[in-house]
Formats: C-alpha cells, sequence, structure tokens
C-alpha cells in the first residue's frame, strides 16, 4: 500500500513540475506580447487554466501526503504520523511516557 502511496506522490510532484515550468513559459510569453503590444488574452487565458492545474494538483499532493501520515501500523491501528508522539496520550501497556 506504500509503493502505491509513493507512486502516486511522485506521479503528482512530476505533472505539478511539468506544470510549473508550462506557467513559467507562459508569463514569458505574456511579457513578450505585452512588449511587442499584441494582444496577450490567449496566453492569458493558458496561464489561467495552468494555474487551476497547478491549484488542483497541490491538492491532491496534500491529499496524498496525508494519506500517508496516517498509514495503517502494524498492528492494524492508525497512526497519525502528524501528531508528536510527545502530545500522544500515554500507551495503557507501556505507562506513562517520560517527560521531554
Amino acid at each position: 500500500m506504500t509503493a502505491a502511496w509513493d507512486e502516486g506522490l511522485g506521479a503528482v510532484e512530476r505533472i505539478i513540475a511539468t506544470a510549473e515550468a508550462r506557467r513559467i513559459e507562459q508569463m514569458l510569453r505574456i511579457a513578450v506580447h505585452l512588449a511587442e503590444d499584441r494582444d496577450a488574452a490567449e496566453a492569458e487565458a493558458e496561464l489561467g487554466r495552468t494555474e487551476r492545474l497547478l491549484k488542483i494538483m497541490r491538492g491532491q499532493r496534500t491529499l496524498l501526503i496525508g494519506a500517508r501520515a496516517r498509514r495503517p501500523a502494524d498492528d492494524g491501528t492508525i497512526r497519525d504520523a502528524t501528531i508528536p508522539d510527545a502530545l500522544r496520550p500515554p500507551d495503557p501497556m507501556r505507562g506513562s511516557p517520560t517527560p521531554p
């Protein structure tokens, strides 16, 4: 299951990197159009579509990272890796945690 998360996260990261590169190219194209007093509306529309894609993909990345953090532990319980161990309640089987 971890491999699927890693593959999914890797794919999303590649999409984001490609879209970031495309976004930079589109911004440069808009600058050239404006410098040459040409209509930049089409390039601006493309940039808007790319920025929407980036927003979606960044959201997907956040969801995948969150899903990976809440993966099942070996004993079947869900361990939320986003919560530091110091903030967890004491394990009744092990007694009170030692203070940091």
